[in-house]
């Protein structure tokens, strides 16, 4: 999907949705708090057409991860100020080590383009 070497970043950032196949690997990377399946349960939302999970990846090793939720906030105020606004949420970068290096950045760039060319978007 999306390949961009940050600023100050050793190697090139890999993004794309999440797959069945990573769920393992971001667990062992970036475990879910608890005894959540935090990541298990973005990708069944992907796979339902809610959201679109998106991956980080630096020589294949996880870095970060993005979720686009389609039907936008769930507060209703916010709902009724942007209504059919996507919403980016579940940012995250880890571990601590590649933050302020343009990771984060190019994530956000990553869900702006999916947004507006309405990538993974499940009709109406």
């Amino acid at each position: 999907m999306t390949t961009t070497t940050p600023p100050d970043s050793p190697a090139p950032v890999h993004i794309r949705p999440c797959r069945v196949a990573d769920l393992d690997v971001l667990e062992r990377h970036m475990p879910s708090p608890g005894r959540t399946r935090r990541h298990a349960d973005r990708f069944d939302r992907q796979e339902q057409g809610l959201t679109a999970f998106l991956t980080a990846r630096a020589d294949d090793v996880p870095v970060g991860t993005a979720q686009i939720l389609w039907q936008g906030c769930a507060a209703p105020e916010v709902q009724a100020r942007f209504p059919g606004c996507p919403e980016l949420n579940g940012l995250g970068i880890w571990p601590p080590q590649p933050r302020s290096r343009g990771n984060g950045t190019t994530l956000i760039r990553a869900v702006e383009e999916q947004v507006r060319a309405g990538v993974i978007r499940p009709e109406p």
